[in-house]
């Protein structure tokens, strides 16, 4: 068996070859330098004969000093052994760092970036997306075919052909990918986007639903982990197409500020996490395409059935009623109506597309929609992980009733009352009611308010075993 190497006296050696004051220098000095260099001229002013940079990374150098040795000195004189008190020392180290690392990207995307824009060093960042294809070459030549064909003009990307492995993650950071394409043995076909600790993924896989919730429904983040799509072949056209995009989408949302570390922004995997989250161009741009080439194909029963366009069509589903793209809100609901013919089982694909039509003023036909997410989620059972009450109120009191949000609150109304306990609806309705008419603004007391309310008492009488009726009064 493999022994520990040892010390001339037999202790085994640990702890890492870097100690936490020369990781803290080589850290502030990639950081100060990659500053500068993008445009903070402000560290390279003079003061007292040294540029300001060189003063910070002294002084925070300082500071952990001082901190580590009064440690020390208070450790042992407590009677800590030194290797506690040193192992102590590192795991305090490595948390200020993993803070000041989010702290700078913060700064970095606040103040850095801007000043960089304006004299033309941002672009020094707005490095290609880098995708990985570990698939049988005639698929490798039918993506490199495609791609040359079509080249997006803002954001480029590299297909990149990999050795042939089954370590994802190992291989994402090993070919420094934002996302790989390999078909495995077996035939089966997945994406994979690179994922570290504590910088997870919002959706583990598109191809599977995530646990019942509001923020499901309606989640504010959908960067994947991976994208299982079983056995598609890449010989149809619209099959290659439908991944490449699913690929291109998954990578640029895989650059969101969440998933980043200190180490991707310096190797330049940062320059489009605005873009990601915030979700202009191009990552709006990608997944309104993908939208629109999955609806295309909703009529096709072949493609409606097949594991890896409802995967598509989930995505872009949850997408497109959260982000509030561009498009006109009629075309949007028929956006979304159309992913639902992929998932017709889904009581939040149904939701959805109540909040679509309600969005586009299609008051009866939301509500037909929410009586059948109704019964859909009661006759099912399912029972959400988190409260869906505290996310209706948030969108209620923090947000303002544009015709997506409105959709949004029915949604969750229908959600809270399909789920809730009998003795709950006692005072859920009162309780709603109450904040549409004092906590969320006067924004929330006209007609929107009015139709919410009259919604309340729809989902009132299904709750009770009754049939509803139509908003004739609402869509009036």
């Amino acid at each position: 068996m493999h022994q520990p190497s040892t010390t001339h006296n037999g202790l085994p050696l640990s702890g890492p070859i870097l100690g936490p004051r020369t990781s803290f220098t080589l850290g502030a000095c990639a950081l100060v330098g990659t500053s500068a260099w993008l445009g903070a001229e402000w560290l390279r002013a003079s003061w007292l004969g040294l540029p300001v940079g060189a003063w910070l990374i002294g002084a925070g150098l300082g500071a952990l000093h001082l901190h580590l040795t009064g440690r020390l000195r208070r450790d042992l004189s407590v009677g800590v052994s030194l290797s506690d008190s040193a192992r102590a020392a590192r795991e305090w180290a490595a948390a200020t760092a993993r803070r000041a690392g989010d702290a700078a990207l913060a700064a970095h995307d606040r103040y850095v970036l801007p000043a960089a824009e304006a004299v033309g060093g941002a672009s020094r960042l707005r490095t290609r997306l880098r995708i990985g294809l570990d698939l049988p070459m005639s698929e490798v030549r039918a993506i490199l075919d495609a791609s040359a064909q079509a080249p997006d003009p803002e954001m480029g990307i590299d297909w990149v052909r990999v050795e042939a492995g089954r370590e994802d993650q190992n291989d994402c950071r090993r070919y420094g990918l934002d996302a790989l394409i390999r078909r495995a043995s077996t035939g089966a076909l997945r994406i994979a986007v690179p994922e570290h600790d504590g910088h997870d993924a919002a959706w583990h896989d598109w191809a599977v639903r995530p646990p019942l919730s509001y923020a499901a429904v309606f989640p504010t983040r959908i960067d994947p982990a991976a994208v299982t799509l079983g056995d598609l072949s890449l010989s149809d056209p619209a099959d290659l197409d439908l991944v490449m995009r699913l690929a291109s989408c998954a990578a640029i949302l895989g650059r969101s500020p969440a998933r980043l570390r200190v180490r991707d922004r310096l190797a330049g995997r940062g320059s489009q996490a605005a873009a990601a989250a915030a979700a202009p161009e191009p990552a709006g741009r990608w997944m309104l395409e993908l939208a629109d080439h999955v609806a295309r194909r909703a009529a096709d029963p072949d493609r409606t059935g097949a594991g890896a366009w409802r995967a598509a069509a989930r995505a872009a589903q949850a997408w497109l009623v959260t982000a509030e793209p561009a498009r006109s809100m009629e075309d949007l609901r028929r956006l979304v109506e159309a992913m639902d013919r992929f998932l017709p089982h889904e009581p939040e694909s149904l939701l959805r597309v109540a909040a679509a039509r309600f969005a586009a003023f299609e008051d009866e036909a939301g509500m037909e929609t929410l009586t059948r997410a109704f019964n859909v989620l009661r006759a099912s059972g399912y029972t959400p992980i988190a409260d869906p009450v505290p996310f209706v109120m948030s969108e209620i009191e923090l947000g303002s009733p544009t015709p997506l949000a409105v959709g949004r609150v029915a949604a969750g109304m229908c959600l809270m009352w399909a789920t809730a306990s009998p003795r709950t609806l006692e005072y859920l309705r009162a309780d709603l009611i109450d904040d549409l008419r004092h906590a969320g603004g006067a924004a929330w007391r006209g007609k929107d308010g009015k139709l919410l309310e009259d919604i309340a008492g729809e989902l009132d009488t299904l709750a009770r075993g009754g049939q509803g009726t139509t908003l004739h009064a609402a869509a009036a």
